[in-house]
């Protein structure tokens, strides 16, 4: 096991600390330096470098805290997006890192020509270097490089039972800290005084393992001018900003959610990349945990802090039902082809109440999980029906998706595993240019005939973990009805030796 701290360098360097240097090759098909320039415009500054974060960087060069945009640019992200930007730091919680400073310098003979619109934030300089203060960048940190008479207020309000304390503020953000389960609890108080049914496991399995809590709210243009990037919802691990994006589906006014910045960090291991949790359950729980709180809190909160948010032209929210392609199957209850993906839930509930999907036992759909349902399906080798789980753990993962390679982005940004889902139900495939997941035929996959599930014929695969889903498409079974076939057909053979010499990954049934 690897200490949370080593001991201090017996002989550290008079002026410098430790210096770390990085050569790439030249000539490579891949140039890591635009790559790693393109990724700072990304994140940093999606609307351009003249817009929202942009003109804040220019107020730092201005004030003299940066020599060039470019130095603030790079220092930001590295406290935003990187673990030079410690949580932990920023709550006070490392005190061996006070004090300590990362200089980095950075030269390029013609930016412009080198680096395109980046090279532009250079502002007419070849070299420079930047101080970088190894906590994670709040917009009390950003507010420094703005002018007096520019500044936005700074406050800090409890937030109160059901976030009903904080009041219309125009120009303002209000910043709190939670350090104590008491105080991760207050985010759960409703109106009423009242806690959610599940506050005996967050308080069990989810306060333990949290460090500290930093919200910030405030208006989604004054977050996108003070925060490279504007909000996120992170979460972090001992002090490590991770890639794990804390969805929010709970709530009636999702308006809210870009109104707020906020940043879990808990107790646990990293894997090797140092960028995602190694324990999905807690993810999971933290999830719920956020939903809970921006339920019942947060997104009162915010609706009294910045007033109400039109919504788009009407004509842009409404969604059209009768224009919809028709299913072309005149006695079925759902006429129109799915859209959404509440449609394709309830077509799959007609196929198998119709016959046309045998086998398949669903023991609810939630909006409150991590995954859409759970159940039992009888394979193609099975001669009677799976008996009933003894809990949710050994019950079979569903996932409900319109096309099928949706669910590769839930994939890549960890919000969902692949290793825990066992079946895809969606209407199309759909179409995806991802490089770790592909799609192929079942009779490539892992799956010997005899443990596939009722009318699959396409697997999604996981070329980094080697998961494999099973998917089943919709479509194909609705044109086989139409044209007076079966709804579904025998699965198609593996290809010889395929199966055989794969192994199952560990923990598929």
């Amino acid at each position: 096991m690897v200490p949370s701290a080593f001991l201090a360098d017996p002989s550290p360097l008079d002026a410098a600390g430790t210096e770390v240097e990085y050569r790439f090759p030249a000539g490579a098909p891949r140039d890591f330096i635009k790559d790693f320039v393109h990724e700072l415009l990304a994140q940093c500054l999606p609307h351009g470098i003249d817009s929202d974060f942009g003109k804040i960087l220019a107020f730092g060069v201005e004030k003299k805290i940066f020599e060039n945009r470019f130095a603030g640019l790079l220092a930001s992200f590295m406290r935003r997006y990187t673990y030079s930007g410690d949580v932990l730091n920023c709550l006070g919680a490392k005190p061996e890192l006070r004090g300590t400073t990362l200089t980095v310098e950075f030269s390029s003979v013609d930016p412009v020509a080198r680096l395109g619109k980046a090279g532009a934030l250079f502002d007419s300089k070849t070299a420079a270097k930047v101080a970088v203060n190894p906590s994670y960048l709040l917009v009390e940190d950003v507010r420094a490089w703005v002018p007096v008479h520019a500044q936005y207020g700074l406050f800090q309000n409890e937030l109160g039972q059901g976030g009903m304390n904080l009041t219309r503020t125009f120009k303002g953000f209000n910043i709190r800290k939670y350090t104590s389960p008491e105080d991760y609890e207050k985010l759960l108080v409703n109106r009423r005084g009242q806690l959610p049914p599940d506050i005996e496991e967050y308080r069990n399995h989810v306060f333990p393992r949290i460090n500290g809590i930093i919200l910030t709210i405030g208006r989604i243009p004054h977050l996108e001018e003070y925060l490279p990037g504007g909000s996120r919802r992170a979460l972090s691990a001992n002090g490590v900003v991770t890639t794990h994006e804390l969805d929010l589906t709970k709530g009636r006014n999702q308006e809210y959610v870009r109104c707020f910045d906020i940043v879990i960090d808990v107790d646990a291991v990293l894997n090797y990349g140092k960028t995602q949790l190694t324990d999905n359950h807690l993810v999971s729980r933290v999830r719920r945990f956020l939903n809970d709180a921006y339920a019942v809190t947060i997104q009162t909160a915010t609706g009294n802090w910045v007033g109400r948010i039109d919504p788009p032209d009407a004509s842009e929210e409404r969604d059209v039902f009768l224009a919809r392609p028709d299913l072309g199957l005149p006695d079925f209850t759902l006429q129109k082809a799915p859209r959404d993906e509440n449609d394709v839930i309830a077509l799959f509930f007609e196929l198998a109440g119709k016959g046309a999907l045998p086998g398949y036992r669903i023991y609810g759909l939630s909006q409150r999980d991590q995954y859409d349902s759970r159940g039992s399906i009888r394979r193609s080798g099975d001669t009677a029906d799976p008996p009933v789980p003894e809990d949710d753990r050994r019950a079979q993962t569903i996932e409900f998706k319109v096309e099928a390679s949706v669910i590769i982005s839930d994939f890549e940004r960890e919000a969902k595993a692949a290793r825990d889902v066992n079946l895809l139900i969606a209407w199309d495939e759909g179409t995806t240019h991802s490089v770790q997941f592909g799609f192929a035929d079942i009779g490539h996959s892992i799956y010997s005939p005899d443990k596939i599930f009722p009318g699959v014929k396409r697997y999604l695969n996981d070329t980094k973990t080697g998961a494999q889903v099973q998917v089943l498409l919709l479509k194909p079974i609705i044109e086989n009805l139409k044209g007076g076939r079966p709804g579904i057909e025998t699965a198609a053979t593996p290809v010889q030796g395929k199966a055989t010499a794969m192994r199952r990954p560990k923990g598929r049934r």
